[in-house]
């Protein structure tokens, strides 16, 4: 009998040879874990930094013929130094189009149209869109309606100015006091008399 549990002790101990397989297992699942975790963590950063030069590429792209320039499209242009700072051409692209916007004279120019589609064409590349060209996104369109709309809004505008600056006139300018020439009046005739009747 003893002999027996012996036999099961000696069964039951394991050796160092014994542990390196169970070893070798439980750190390969905790290194794979790990990995996983390192390789979704960085795939979603970036994804997350991809999606953003997506929207702000997307934004300029819905504004880019906006007159004056909506919002969005000055807050997008704002942030491609941030966004794409991991790309030269297109921060190139920015800051020629930047020095183009800060000189009133080239404004709404032939220039500024021309540095803006380079700046969305070199966008477009680095994003993949390999068959975009300048053509493609120099194509634009807005309907008629909404060009009436926004003549009709700088119209009324332009109205509600004037009577402003007119009632602003009217209000800050100074009154001096009338002097009316004495008047002359005719003479005065007496009233007829009345007699009452008999």
């Amino acid at each position: 009998m003893q002999a027996q549990t012996t036999q099961i002790v000696q069964a039951a101990a394991m050796t160092a040879k014994d542990w390196y397989p169970i070893l070798i297992g439980a750190a390969s699942a905790i290194l794979a874990a790990i990995g996983a975790v390192i390789l979704t963590l960085a795939w979603q950063a970036r994804k997350e930094k991809r999606d953003l030069k997506m929207r702000l590429f997307f934004t300029l792209m819905t504004h880019r013929k906006s007159d004056p320039p909506h919002f969005e499209w000055v807050h997008a242009v704002n942030m491609i130094d941030v966004i794409f700072a991991d790309k030269e051409d297109v921060v190139a692209a920015w800051r020629a189009l930047w020095n183009i916007l800060n000189d009133k004279e080239k404004v709404g120019s032939q220039a500024h149209q021309h540095a803006n589609l380079h700046m969305l064409s070199t966008m477009a590349q680095s994003l993949g869109f390999k068959k975009l060209q300048q053509i493609d996104i120099d194509k634009f369109y807005s309907p008629q309606a909404y060009v009436n709309q926004a003549a009709a809004a700088q119209e009324i505008q332009n109205l509600a100015r004037a009577f402003f600056e007119n009632v602003n006139k009217l209000i800050t300018a100074p009154t001096m006091p009338q002097v009316l020439p004495p008047q002359v009046h005719p003479p005065r005739m007496p009233p007829p008399e009345f007699r009452a009747p008999r």
